[in-house]
């Protein structure tokens, strides 16, 4: 709940008019589909198929909607230049470039390690391994990430054995 929390005050502080537009566009869809599922309560099986088809599309709409508007407006590229083991200690090294026509003032880049597959395993922990990260680190950039500037960054993970099969996967939110 404190996640949730947080996640709305973080949108609420950092989005751009574009996303709020967006985020009115999809609350209209939304009730639309109801008062229209409204409209229809002669036939409750059509109206039923109504709601359940808003429950659907309004969250896949608001989805795909905030990637293409993250693509579009707050485009960045992020490369790992080099990932080495020091003891116990997993260190990546990353660039982020700033492929936008804005300056970003605040950007938080996430580092997630995945184990790989495990041949033995369950379908249920193969998806785990997956989509649940093994370990997870964010760190947030001090300085303001400037259009077309590049800027080299470090994340540390402790305690991580140097024979772990892992996988790294590093994105950002940038506003």
């Amino acid at each position: 709940m404190q996640t949730i929390k947080e996640s709305i005050l973080f949108y609420a502080k950092h989005l751009y008019t574009i996303d709020l537009v967006f985020i009115l566009l999809v609350l209209f869809v939304f009730i639309c589909f109801l008062l229209f599922a409204v409209i229809l309560h002669q036939k409750p099986i059509v109206a039923s198929l109504v709601l359940f088809l808003s429950f659907i599309l309004c969250p896949s709409l608001a989805y795909f909607g905030y990637k293409f508007i993250d693509d579009k407006f707050r485009h960045r590229i992020i490369t790992i230049l080099d990932n080495n083991f020091y003891s116990s200690n997993l260190v990546i090294d990353l660039n982020i470039e700033n492929k936008s026509k804005y300056d970003f003032k605040y950007c938080k880049l996430v580092a997630k390690l995945y184990k790989i597959d495990d041949t033995n395993l369950s379908t249920i922990d193969k998806y785990k391994q997956k989509y649940i990260p093994y370990k997870l680190k964010s760190k947030i950039l001090e300085n303001e990430l400037a259009k077309n500037q590049i800027q080299e960054h470090r994340i540390f993970f402790q305690n991580i054995p140097r024979d772990e099969n892992l996988s790294i996967r590093v994105d950002s939110r940038c506003f």
